[in-house]
């Protein structure tokens, strides 16, 4: 096997020394979402290992935030040289990449979705022909999808950016599509062996088992499966009426019967949520390497998702989870269903996720596989 195809954690499998002076990281969103999550969590890892990390974005959530809001045709302006620039995100892939170009910026790029590699879907689901460059006209209506991925593809031969997928599946792709550009594989990250510390206004403790639904954009989100929570849970609270429900995601918080509707929670108070609940219930159509599945298991608590993307580089069906066949929603409910008639079986897995992922999806290995990959790019000071 290739070294770029490896999972790894360089500085401790190889002993690769020094660190970059310091590192700039853009990102889409300041705070929500996968991929300004990520950011975060790397900034922090960095940081207390001494690293110089400066942050921008180009969407910001708070007043703070406006400060360090940069357009992708501007990143480059805001970049101290020398070091490490790590793009996670990005509202145009053409505008930053050319802007990166002017500047003779090689970034490292994580692909937190296929957006590099398509004329504007965030995943493909079912359409494959991102292969060969998008056509016009595109079927799910993204105007100028061919001009727009010969664009991008004509900047990354040119400026052979470092690609980082967090799932092989996701690393195929690239491959796919960039075969003469360096593909690396590392697994995204959360905290582990940390209580959860956030504090959330939630019906009063009862012994009741409660499904955890969580999705960025809750029921609106199709693709992450919010619009089939509510069938899915009809058919569990059928077979299992004492249970109760929680969706996550959402843009108001609301009480239906035995379901707390709650808007998107900041990462503490959704460990705090986790904590208390049963079972995580991920019905997404098409995912990468999802944060909400490593922060269930950080919290000891199975998930029941679908079989696609790479999840199933998360879970192992059976052994700290289950896996269902795509958009299958009798399957899921049947299996969610089956769990809870089996506490011992739930908790089993549950421990066995927490278990599996602190040795493979923690913060530090996250952080360390990072350091790897900039270090055999000769991107860290005496490398």
């Amino acid at each position: 096997m290739q070294m770029e195809q490896q999972e790894f954690c360089f500085r401790k499998e190889k002993g690769l020394a020094g660190y970059p002076t310091r590192l700039f990281m853009h990102s889409l969103l300041e705070s929500q979402g996968g991929a300004a999550r990520v950011c975060h969590l790397l900034a922090s890892g960095y940081e207390r290992r001494g690293i110089r990390v400066s942050q921008t974005w180009e969407l910001a959530d708070s007043s703070q935030g406006r400060s360090s809001v940069v357009p992708p045709h501007a990143v480059s302006m805001r970049i101290e040289s020398p070091g490490v620039v790590h793009v996670h995100s990005t509202l145009s892939w053409e505008a930053l990449l050319e802007c990166l170009s002017q500047a003779r910026i090689r970034p490292v790029i994580t692909l937190h979705d296929a957006r590099l590699m398509t004329g504007g879907c965030v995943f493909p689901m079912g359409c494959a022909k991102w292969k060969g460059g998008c056509l016009d006209p595109c079927a799910r209506g993204y105007g100028d999808a061919a001009s727009k991925t010969a664009r991008i593809r004509s900047l990354v031969r040119e400026l052979r950016p470092v690609l980082v997928a967090p799932s092989r599946w996701m690393a195929f792709m690239a491959r796919e599509v960039f075969p003469d550009v360096r593909t690396y594989i590392v697994p995204n990250g959360v905290p582990w062996d940390v209580p959860p510390s956030g504090t959330c206004d939630l019906p009063s403790p009862s012994h009741a088992q409660t499904l955890l639904f969580v999705a960025h954009g809750g029921e609106g989100s199709a693709m992450k499966g919010g619009s089939s929570w509510r069938s899915i849970w009809t058919r569990v609270k059928k077979e299992v009426p004492h249970c109760k429900g929680i969706f996550v995601g959402g843009d108001a918080s609301a009480m239906e019967k035995d379901i707390t509707v709650l808007p998107y929670v900041p990462a503490d108070v959704l460990g705090t949520i986790m904590a208390k609940s049963t079972l995580l219930v991920y019905p997404t159509l098409a995912d990468n390497h999802p944060l909400v599945i490593l922060e269930a298991m950080a919290q000891r608590l199975p998930s029941v998702a679908y079989d696609v993307g790479g999840i199933r580089e998360q879970i192992v069906d059976g052994e700290n989870g289950i896996l269902v066949p795509e958009n299958d929603e009798y399957e899921m409910a049947r299996a969610v269903v089956g769990l809870l008639r089996r506490p011992i079986s739930c908790k089993t897995l549950g421990e066995a996720a927490w278990q599996m992922g602190r040795k493979r999806f923690s913060l530090d290995r996250m952080v360390e596989g990072y350091l790897g990959v900039y270090a055999r790019e000769g991107l860290m000071e005496g490398a």
